[in-house]
């Protein structure tokens, strides 16, 4: 468990996942948990409140493919332009992207300021670990629980 709490944002339209993620985050130290819907409202959001981490969810901000596209594509210039303004505006936090697959180190490494990744697969009560993970605060996660190469992260 985090020593203190870590304001989280996470940018996502799906209803679905903060309020299954909530609980997890709660107990583990990364709340508050805030949740915008947009690229608009994150924007905002991030000029308002400092969190320590970002949660980007693709799939939640209609991508047309919810996986990490290749930074030679439009898409994914659009999502490097996406992150590199979130890490402008708030270099100090940590970027992770949700995933709806698992992602080349290929691809990820054309994605400069982002932290690592978390896929939608890996079991809900094994992001915080994951998360505090990439903040410097826990232990490499077992991958095998979620499959290989499910989560990663660049480290601290």
């Amino acid at each position: 468990m985090s020593q203190h709490s870590t304001h989280t944002l996470l940018i996502s339209s799906d209803q679905e996942l903060p309020s299954t993620l909530y609980g997890h985050f709660v107990r583990n130290g990364l709340a508050p948990l805030t949740i915008v819907a947009g690229v608009p409202a994150a924007f905002d959001m991030l000029s308002r409140v400092a969190p320590r981490l970002v949660l980007l969810d693709l799939q939640g901000i209609g991508l047309q493919h919810p996986t990490l596209p290749s930074t030679d594509t439009w898409e994914g210039r659009e999502l490097t332009h996406l992150c590199n303004q979130i890490q402008l505006m708030r270099p100090d936090a940590k970027l992770v992207l949700v995933t709806a697959s698992h992602i080349s180190p290929t691809i990820l490494a054309g994605y400069e300021g982002v932290a690592g990744i978390i896929n939608r697969d890996t079991p809900l009560g094994a992001w915080p670990g994951r998360l505090l993970y990439l903040l410097g605060e826990g232990s490499p996660p077992a991958n095998s629980a979620a499959g290989p190469r499910t989560a990663e992260g660049r480290g601290s």
